[in-house]
């Protein structure tokens, strides 16, 4: 069965009720856990990003980090759905794109737009860059 394609914004939001929900939290208490972070946050801006529909949000790093931090999950769980054959509308000019895909842009693990897309981000560095960076090999992986 083929999922619907949803916005990076609904995701976000969706997924952002998804975990509030599963520590039992109102919208009130999960703004109330990143105020305590030092990140400015109101029920109301909770209840706008979760209510996305599709449309663009003000949601800033700062506040994905943090909420990803409050909720306990990585700021990827936040980005992409967890379910199977789930599309992500990206970016408006693009067709949307497979949420597995994404899930692995994000961990570093493939590139996006690459017609080599198998192709690893490791691979796209000499081992002198690596080293010049700081990163040793360890059996072949960084």
């Amino acid at each position: 069965m083929s999922k619907a394609t949803r916005s990076t914004y609904q995701v976000i939001g969706d997924q952002i009720r998804l975990f509030r929900d599963r520590r039992g939290w109102t919208q009130e208490e999960l703004a109330a856990q990143v105020e305590e972070l030092g990140v400015p946050m109101s029920n109301v801006t909770v209840a706008r990003i979760e209510k996305a529909k599709g449309r663009k949000v003000g949601l800033s790093v700062e506040e994905l980090l943090a909420f990803a931090a409050v909720l306990g999950v990585s700021p990827k769980n936040l980005l992409t759905p967890g379910d199977k054959g789930a599309r992500l509308r990206l970016f408006p000019t693009i067709d949307p794109v497979d949420a597995e895909l994404v899930r692995a842009w994000i961990r570093g693990e493939n590139v996006l737009f690459d017609d080599d897309s198998w192709r690893t981000y490791s691979e796209a560095f000499s081992e002198e860059e690596w080293e010049a960076l700081g990163w040793e090999l360890h059996g072949g992986e960084r």
